[in-house]
């Protein structure tokens, strides 16, 4: 039955036409496609792009700076597209004619934003760009791949300004950094003594501490003790108010004596004036003594009481003489210490009572003289009677009037010694008594004060106990400053250390070009790459040349039936053998002549071009089993039904994007579709490095679908050809 079924399509020139024309299928598929879009990248040079630079500048660091011109100035250099350098209007009606693929703007504050890095708020950088995706999506989209490189661009070229920038401000601070350490340095050396005072502090505070305890005790007893003295003031001015009352009345006293001193004194002048008038009527009674003989022995009585009376008067001139005396020594003892004891003060009465005693013996003896001289008034009437007698004393008399006359003189220079004496006292007691009420009044305000010296001590009591406490508290406190200084100046070292050799490391740092341009891009990108494609096109042919071997193999069971044959079918085997040897033969062909265009039309690189004709073929004739199946079981619904295969397998052989990337429907469906494997295999063989075993897997498993039709189709055939030869049997019997 082959040869009878090849014999019926030589003897059919058009049925030759078209399936030679069947053949080239597969090819012309591949050929349109892929030289369509084997390289679009290689020609990004005609695309065209329009380039707006509205910046104006700046200023970064003393520098002027205009990353817009500079972007522009490299650009005319750069032939990655077609760059055209317009105005924004321009521009942008370009982009709307489909005049340009994509507009690139510079804003004016561009460089601007640029230098406001080192800033307080620093502004990033706007490259605003335009595409228009409605009119052209795929020339969008490589626009916008292509402004993400510009991008980086950009970005090194400004962080090599920067870092230009920052490597200077480096220099800077590792000259601060210097200076500071030098700084610590400085500042260690100063903990280091504060440490030492600090010791010393601690040391004197605990003294500090002990001695306020001290204080605390010795402000206890000085608080009893200042108790104690102002309870001694306030009877000290007691007592100073009692001896007050007592001056005054020895004043009084004083003041009298004065007066009666005076008194005396005028009496005596008086008496020694008529001493003297008497010793000149002694001569004129010395005629007539012996007239007053008979008186004269009253009169010589007379002058003996009276002579002893003077004695007596004399020695009590003496004793008062004496006794006040001492009471001026006395006083002047009191002014000259400045206080007056109570003894002092019983002192003055008896020696002022001492004085009255002997005042009243002066008036007694005055009486006395007073008497005495009546009895010598009398003895003289008896001696003017009694003549007889004056002569016989009369010699004695003028003897005992001259003694007399002295005695009278020596009582005239004591009374005015008393006299004086008298004012003397009265003085020096008045100013005593001056004294004594300042005393009353000093110790008024001394009682006042010494209260208040009392209040003070309370609080200096209290104020000792909290100075006894915070001093505790201090030295605790001066301890942990200690502490803290010696941690302190752990710490200073270390910082100058750590300091020294920041400021080291800093200008050891290399600034030239070479490190900005490091600092700007510090990874180098290398490329390992597995299985290399240089060529968009590479990547797409293992899906265009599957797509175009399942659509020939359509197109050919379209134009040629795989149900009739030209005799009466005996077997199942023999109508599928017919049918398949033609499909193996424009299987073959249509996989050699797609090869050929491939490899050496297109510039497909292989690895092995016999294996990769091999596994074409095997992928066509598997397909073909399929095709056959199934415009053998259902004739045009077959062809239908594979139309529908070759869709699915568009979106779900992941023959353009990984199969991760495609709806979940498309993913479930891979592993049972055959253009899975087949794409698989051509990529590995189009690879670099070629794992035979992985494309003898991908064979292996696209001979498990070829062997699985076959065997459906040789199946169904028998069943059929066994049905048909029944009914006629059927028929003919």
């Amino acid at each position: 039955m082959i040869q009878q079924e090849w014999k019926n399509i030589l003897k059919k020139p058009f049925l030759i036409v078209v399936i030679v024309a069947i053949m080239l299928v597969p090819m012309f598929y591949s050929l349109i496609f892929l030289s369509a879009y084997w390289n679009p990248y290689g020609k990004l040079d005609q695309l065209p792009v329009a380039v707006v630079n509205n910046d104006t500048g700046a200023v970064l660091d003393g520098k002027t700076i205009n990353i817009g011109k500079d972007f522009v100035d490299g650009l005319k250099d750069d032939d990655k597209f077609k760059w055209v350098f317009t105005t924004e209007n321009k521009a942008m009606a370009g982009l709307k004619n489909e005049d340009y693929y994509m507009v690139i703007e510079l804003p004016s504050q561009f460089s601007q934003h640029a230098s406001s890095l080192l800033g307080e708020h620093p502004e990033k950088m706007e490259l605003n760009y335009y595409t228009n995706a409605g009119k052209n999506y795929s020339g969008s989209q490589i626009s916008s791949s292509a402004i993400k490189d510009i991008s980086s661009s950009l970005s090194k070229k400004v962080t090599e300004q920067y870092a230009d920038t920052v490597f200077k401000s480096l220099n800077k601070v590792g000259e601060g950094m210097q200076e500071a350490s030098d700084g610590t340095k400085r500042i260690s050396e100063g903990v280091n003594k504060l440490a030492n005072g600090t010791t010393t502090l601690s040391e004197n505070l605990e003294k500090l501490t002990d001695s306020n305890l001290v204080l605390k005790h010795g402000t206890a007893k000085l608080e009893t003790g200042a108790i104690q003295v102002a309870n001694g003031i306030k009877q000290s001015s007691d007592g100073a108010n009692q001896l007050n009352t007592g001056i005054n009345t020895v004043l009084a006293g004083a003041n009298s004596l004065k007066n009666g001193s005076g008194d005396l004194n005028s009496g005596l002048q008086q008496l020694s004036e008529s001493s003297k008038k008497l010793e000149d009527g002694s001569d004129q009674l010395l005629n007539g003594s012996i007239q007053l003989a008979a008186g004269l022995k009253q009169s010589v009585d007379g002058s003996v009481a009276l002579q002893n009376s003077v004695g007596q008067f004399t020695n009590n001139l003496s004793t008062l003489n004496t006794a006040i005396q001492d009471l001026t020594n006395e006083f002047s003892d009191v002014s000259g210490t400045g206080s007056i004891s109570q003894e002092e003060i019983e002192k003055v009465l008896v020696q002022l009572q001492t004085i009255s005693t002997s005042m009243d013996q002066l008036n007694q003896g005055g009486k006395q003289i007073s008497t005495s001289y009546s009895q010598l008034a009398e003895g003289q009437h008896n001696l003017y009677s009694a003549a007889n007698s004056l002569v016989a004393g009369q010699k004695e008399f003028n003897s005992n009037s001259t003694l007399f006359n002295g005695k009278l003189g020596e009582a005239a220079v004591a009374s005015k010694k008393l006299a004086q004496g008298s004012i003397d006292l009265f003085n020096g007691t008045k100013k005593v008594s001056e004294g004594s009420s300042a005393l009353s009044s000093g110790l008024v305000t001394l009682n006042s004060g010494g209260n208040q010296i009392v209040e003070g001590i309370n609080q200096l009591s209290d104020g000792s106990n909290q100075l006894y406490i915070g001093s505790g508290k201090l030295a605790n406190g001066a301890n942990e400053l200690l502490k803290g200084t010696h941690d302190l100046s752990q710490g200073t070292s270390t910082l100058h250390k750590s300091l020294q050799d920041g400021a080291n490391k800093v200008n050891d740092v290399s600034t030239n070009d070479e490190t900005n341009t490091m600092f700007a891009s510090p990874i180098n990108l290398v490329a390992h790459k597995l299985n290399d494609v240089k060529d968009y096109g590479v990547g797409l042919a293992p899906y265009i040349l599957s797509l175009g071997l399942l659509a020939g193999g359509l197109m050919f069971v379209s134009s040629y039936s795989m149900r009739t044959t030209t005799e009466i079918t005996t077997s199942g085997f023999s109508h599928f053998i017919s049918k398949y040897s033609v499909l193996l033969v424009v299987g073959v062909f249509q996989s050699i002549f797609a090869d050929v265009i491939l490899i050496h039309g297109l510039g497909l690189q292989v690895q092995n071009e016999l294996y990769f004709y091999l596994f074409t073929i095997f992928t066509s004739l598997t397909l073909y089993t399929i095709i056959q199946f199934l415009t053998v079981t259902m004739d045009k619904v077959g062809q239908y039904i594979i139309f529908i295969l070759m869709l699915l397998q568009i979106g779900g052989s992941a023959g353009t994007f990984p199969k991760v990337l495609t709806p979940t429907f498309f993913q479930y469906i891979n592993p049972f579709l055959p253009l899975t494997y087949s794409i698989k295999g051509f990529r590995e063989l189009m690879s670099t490095t070629v794992d035979y075993k992985y494309v003898l897997n991908q064979a292996v498993t696209l001979g498990l679908f070829g062997a699985s039709f076959i065997t459906l189709t040789i199946l169904y055939l028998t069943i059929t050809v066994r049905k048909q030869s029944n009914r006629t049997k059927e028929i003919v019997n």
